[in-house]
């Protein structure tokens, strides 16, 4: 995977896979073609010449849903190959000096898919977990399979789960590009960079009842590199988000919270996904009358 961009660490407040969970949460498919957010694209005045889709020349990303929907499309259609590296990290600071530092998660994993998302196998690890545990989850026509392995302990049960549309885009990365301007800073032939220059915002207040006075300032910085039609071919992000909660000009809590986002898209198109041989046997013995699920300690 491509190396992040060496950026100060910063926060994007909200998460949604993996911190629960999932590009890897698959759900009901519907249809690829449609805007997998399920909101209508709103599409800002473009200036300068358009270089991918919902991307200006000169404006930068203007239409993210335009983007990540055309992105989703070609590769739910034609098969796709990606890797990703997620993390969430917090560090609180109290009133009387001490700390409490924490890891949400820090997980990693692969998603590959044949066209039309006819198989798909995406795999995770959480090296936060205590102990670290990791997920395989399979399907195809013949059903859905996820394995778990935790502590040196492994289950394999079918599951009646199927992937869902927005499975070819980290769940994380539309509310990453749409957390702040992307400036475009090269035009290829067959790709487009973007960037965020590492940057902290000003102190804003946030409303509070009482005398407890919140502030929040955020730092953020990113790299974007898409292809001419619109697929995300990389993005690495460092966010940060600072709060401090004051009670008649008293500290209370003073809370740092870390988000880092690697996606690299390795295929796209003409993918093979093989059955891996746990989910053949548990998709076996669920044809045959079983009921598919293994426990071991290998």
């Amino acid at each position: 995977m491509k190396g992040s961009l060496v950026l100060a660490t910063l926060l994007v407040a909200g998460a949604v896979l993996v911190a629960g969970c999932n590009t890897q949460g698959p759900g009901t498919p519907t249809d690829a073609g449609a805007d997998p957010d399920g909101a209508v694209a709103t599409h800002t005045a473009e200036r300068g010449a358009r270089v991918a889709p919902g991307v200006s020349e000169s404006a930068g990303l203007v239409d993210a849903a335009a983007l990540l929907t055309a992105h989703r499309r070609t590769l739910a259609a034609s098969g796709f190959v990606y890797e990703f590296d997620h993390s969430k990290d917090v560090r609180v600071t109290f009133r009387n000096g001490t700390e409490r530092r924490s890891v949400d998660f820090d997980v990693s994993g692969r998603v590959a898919a044949e066209g039309n998302l006819s198989r798909v196998l995406v795999e995770r690890t959480d090296a936060a977990a205590d102990p670290t545990t990791s997920t395989a989850r399979y399907f195809d026509a013949g059903g859905s399979v996820e394995r778990s392995e935790r502590g040196g302990n492994v289950t394999v049960e079918p599951s009646d789960e199927e992937p869902i549309r927005t499975l070819p885009a980290h769940y994380m990365i539309r509310p990453l590009v749409t957390k702040t301007d992307w400036t475009v800073t090269a035009v290829g032939d067959d790709a487009v960079v973007l960037e965020v220059a590492p940057a902290w915002s000003d102190w804003q207040q946030v409303p509070r009842d009482g005398n407890v006075v919140e502030q929040e300032r955020l730092f953020f910085g990113g790299r974007l590199e898409v292809s001419r039609n619109g697929l995300v071919l990389s993005l690495d992000v460092n966010a940060t988000t600072v709060t401090r909660e004051e009670y008649n000009g008293a500290l209370l809590e003073k809370r740092h919270t870390v988000r880092r986002l690697e996606y690299e898209l390795l295929e796209r198109g003409g993918t093979d996904v093989e059955r891996p041989d746990w989910a053949a046997r548990a998709l076996n013995a669920t044809s045959t009358g079983g009921n598919g699920t293994a426990t071991s300690s290998d």
